[in-house]
C-alpha cells in the first residue's frame, strides 16, 4: 500500500519544555511533531498549527498531486478563510531522522495502523534504540482499538480526543469546520444555538470519516473498529449485537464495491437488521 501522507512540524515557545519535562523524554531544546497521515485530521491539525507551526514537511503525494495543479503545499479551508502551507516532501519514514524531541501523532484510518505502526515503530533514533521504544505516540484517530495496536509496539501511547468537524476535499487540500467557544458558565443556555455547522466558501460538509471513504471510493472502511468493536464486545460476553453486525458487514459490502454513500435507504436497512434476528 502507498505510505500515508505525512507532515511534521517543530513546535515552540513555552509548550515544548514543559510538555518535555512531563514525558520525561528528549532534552527539552525544541520539539517535533510527525503527523502520519495528512488526511482530513491530519492535514488540518498540522495546517492548523498544533500547538504552533514553526516549519513543517508533507506528504510526497498530497505536495507532488498539488504541484500538478500548479499551486503547491497543503491547502487548509476554515471559516476564516483558506491558506497554503508551502511544504517540503517526507516520502517516506526512512527519509526522516528522528530524535529524541519528536513525537508522533498517528492520525490515518484504524484499518491502516498496523502498517504504519509497524514502518514507523522499527526506525532508528539519534543517540540509539527505536522510535517504538524511545519516542511517545499519540492516537489522534476513530475508536478505541489503535491504542491496543500500538502499545504492541510503542512503549508510551497516548489516546486524543479529536472532536473536528474536518473533510478531506482533495489531495493536499482540506476543510475544517468550527464553532464559536462558549464560556462553561454560558453553555447551558446557549449550547442548542451555539453548536451547528456552518458551510464555508459554497461547500457544505456531507459526512463523516466512514461516509468520506465511501463517497472518495477508497475500497476500505473503518467498520470493523467502530461497529465491530460493539460487535466484539457483545461475543466476548455473548450478548447479540445485530443492528452493529449489519452496519459492519454493510458498510464493509459498500466499500469493497465501492457503492455510493447514501444508496441504501433507511427501509432497506432496517430490513436487513430485522432479518438478522436476535
Amino acid at each position: 500500500m502507498p505510505w500515508p501522507r505525512t507532515l511534521c512540524w517543530d513546535a515552540d515557545g513555552p509548550s515544548r519544555g514543559r510538555i518535555s519535562d512531563l514525558w520525561g523524554r528528549g532534552t527539552g531544546v525544541g520539539m517535533r511533531y510527525v503527523v502520519i497521515g495528512a488526511g482530513a485530521v491530519g492535514g488540518a491539525v498540522g495546517g492548523g498549527g498544533w500547538p504552533r507551526p514553526a516549519t513543517r514537511s508533507c506528504s510526497w503525494r498530497a505536495v507532488r498531486s498539488t504541484r500538478h495543479c500548479g499551486t503547491g503545499g497543503l491547502r487548509l479551508g476554515t471559516p476564516e478563510g483558506a491558506r497554503t502551507h508551502r511544504l517540503p516532501v517526507v516520502d517516506r519514514p526512512e527519509a526522516l531522522d528522528l530524535t529524541a524531541d519528536d513525537v508522533l501523532v498517528l492520525a490515518v484510518k484504524t484499518q491502516d495502523s498496523a502498517a504504519a505502526l509497524d514502518a514507523w515503530s522499527v526506525r532508528p533514533v539519534a543517540g540509539g534504540g527505536t522510535v517504538g521504544e524511545r519516542l511517545p505516540l499519540i492516537c489522534a484517530q476513530n475508536g478505541v482499538e489503535s491504542e491496543r495496536l500500538a502499545l504492541r509496539r510503542f512503549c508510551r501511547v497516548y489516546g486524543m480526543c479529536v472532536w473536528l468537524p474536518a473533510t478531506f476535499v482533495r489531495p493536499g487540500e482540506v476543510s475544517a469546520a468550527g464553532i464559536d467557544p462558549v464560556g462553561r458558565e454560558e453553555q447551558a443556555a446557549v449550547r442548542a444555538g451555539r453548536i451547528r455547522f456552518e458551510p464555508f466558501d459554497g461547500s457544505p460538509r456531507g459526512g463523516g470519516s466512514s461516509w468520506q471513504s465511501l463517497s472518495r471510493g477508497t475500497g476500505t472502511i473503518e467498520a470493523d473498529f467502530l461497529n465491530g468493536e460493539i460487535v466484539l464486545l457483545g461475543r466476548l460476553h455473548g450478548i447479540p449485537t445485530p443492528v452493529n453486525e449489519v452496519l459492519r458487514r454493510t458498510a464493509n459490502a459498500f466499500a469493497r464495491e465501492r457503492r455510493e454513500a447514501g444508496s441504501m435507504t433507511v427501509a432497506d436497512l432496517i430490513a436487513l437488521v430485522d432479518a438478522e434476528g436476535p
